[in-house]
């Protein structure tokens, strides 16, 4: 019955125009690629940080031995480093991993840390996820579920 139905004109025709628009999807993604790559905001270094007063109006990557954010991240914010302090605002959701993390400014969405010392007492939009030798939490409001290992 199937390959009865494979030879169907209707189903061919189906099936081709499947495979068409699979196949423009792919070049669009190919085409837009590095557009999206190009739409996050990268740094790294010994010392590594956004600026009081400074805005990052996408995504922002940031890595080193010292990472500092004072400054205000309107997207994602993922930080990875030795000491990592976050004084100023988040706009979506935070990662971080690092030897000593503190969150002290408010962070929209979820956050999710690691590290050995995690420090929270800046508002959490979502949800909490800290996993850490000694976690503190004073943060004011965390408004999804907490979960601290």
């Amino acid at each position: 019955m199937r390959a009865e139905l494979s030879a169907h004109p209707l189903v061919c025709m189906t099936n081709h125009l499947t495979l068409s628009r699979k196949l423009l999807l792919g070049a669009v993604a190919i085409a837009l690629a590095p557009a999206l790559l190009l739409a996050a905001e990268v740094r790294s270094g010994e010392q590594v940080g956004i600026a009081t007063g400074e805005s990052v109006a996408r995504n922002a990557y940031l890595a080193g031995g010292a990472v500092v954010s004072s400054g205000t991240i309107n997207g994602d914010l993922a930080a990875a480093g030795g000491t990592i302090v976050i004084n100023g605002p988040v706009g979506a959701d935070l990662a971080a991993a690092g030897g000593n993390v503190s969150i002290l400014g408010a962070v929209k969405d979820d956050v999710r840390l690691a590290g050995g010392t995690l420090v929270v007492s800046g508002t959490i939009g979502g949800d909490l996820v800290a996993a850490g030798g000694q976690i503190t939490t004073t943060a004011p409001r965390i408004g999804g579920d907490a979960l601290l290992a």
